[in-house]
């Protein structure tokens, strides 16, 4: 039996909780100065299949999404 959506997103969760781990353990012994940001815009493609009864915006019917990061 394949694994379902639920199981393969907890495994990922999990690999990238141990990874994150990981990495907050070597900050330990360094120190981080941020400047400046960045932004992620996600774009979403497809169809509008309806107009929502209980307020005026579009359903759509994702075909593809991407994320743009800008710095």
């Amino acid at each position: 039996m394949s694994p379902t959506l639920f199981q393969l997103n907890l495994a990922y969760l999990m690999r990238m909780s141990a990874f994150a781990e990981k990495i907050e353990a070597s900050f330990a012994v360094r120190k981080l100065a941020l400047m400046g940001d960045i932004v992620a815009d996600q774009f979403l493609n497809g169809m509008i299949s309806r107009v929502s009864l209980e307020a005026p915006v579009f359903i759509l019917v994702k075909a593809s999404a991407y994320v743009s990061c800008k710095k």
